[in-house]
């Protein structure tokens, strides 16, 4: 009679799962803080866009008139067109203004980027940022919050 031969065994120990639980929690606990950091970023070009926008829409109202408009004037959006920033016009005068994008939600968390902005004065543009007012900077510090 022929004898049969045993077959090994067949699919996984627990400790070979509970192994493997392991090394990838440890891969998403390293990737993830990279992975939320450009999510972050990639979100910026919301507010980059509506500042952008409201650009133009001051350089048009300037060929018109006198000096730059409020956002009133401009009928400005009180958010971005994703809704990840809250607009705002500032000191506008007949030789320059200023333009801020303040993160509202989720995109707070964005440490030194949670306002951005443009501040045109006399025919010189800054671009700003700052995780508050009080450090509101222009590049190369704000450099970081935009696109390069």
């Amino acid at each position: 009679m022929l004898s049969r031969i045993p077959h090994p065994a067949r699919g996984f120990t627990v400790a070979e799962l509970v192994i493997v639980m392991a090394v990838l929690s440890i891969l998403v606990a390293l990737a993830y803080p990279s992975f939320r950091a450009q999510w972050l970023k990639g979100r910026r070009t919301d507010a980059h866009n509506a500042l952008m926008q409201l650009q133009q829409a001051q350089e048009r109202w300037r060929a018109d008139h006198r000096g730059y408009a409020s956002a009133a004037e401009l009928a400005a959006p009180g958010t971005s067109a994703n809704g990840h920033y809250r607009l705002s016009v500032h000191a506008a005068s007949t030789t320059g203004y200023e333009l801020r994008a303040e993160a509202l939600g989720a995109q707070q968390s964005d440490a030194g980027c949670r306002i951005i902005g443009l501040r045109q004065s006399e025919g010189a543009l800054q671009w700003l940022a700052g995780h508050d007012l009080a450090s509101l900077a222009p590049a190369p510090t704000a450099r970081r919050c935009w696109p390069t």
